[in-house]
């Protein structure tokens, strides 16, 4: 279950058979906040900023990059989410697995724990 790469294709793996998807229009992640509210690629590219608002207060600028630093992630949970939807059967480790990128890409975009105790 999940995205396989055959021949150098991304491939979604859905009701048995593999499934092409389009390639990604976007910078690829991850992307990581550097400095305050600079959003930088793993290859040093500048994504985005959140700086220079002065509508903003502190507290929404950092949220706001937090949040963009975590699209690649979001987009890659979703994604996966998706193919483990649309397939026929999932079993527990797959699930498992997505369950933890869901979280991780929540938590990410949030700066907060997915469902505290």
């Amino acid at each position: 279950m999940g995205l396989l790469n055959i021949g150098g294709k991304i491939m979604t793996e859905k009701k048995g058979e593999a499934v092409a998807q389009k390639a990604a229009r976007h910078t690829p992640g991850p992307w990581e906040i550097l400095g305050f509210g600079h959003i930088y690629s793993a290859t040093a590219i500048n994504i985005a900023s959140t700086r220079g608002s002065l509508v903003l207060e502190l507290n929404e600028m950092e949220a706001n990059a937090r949040l963009i630093a975590a699209a690649p992630d979001l987009l890659e949970a979703c994604k996966e989410a998706l193919a483990a939807i649309q397939g026929e059967w999932i079993n527990e480790e797959d699930s498992s697995r997505i369950e933890a990128q869901l979280e991780a890409a929540i938590r990410k975009a949030t700066d907060e724990a997915v469902n505290p105790d």
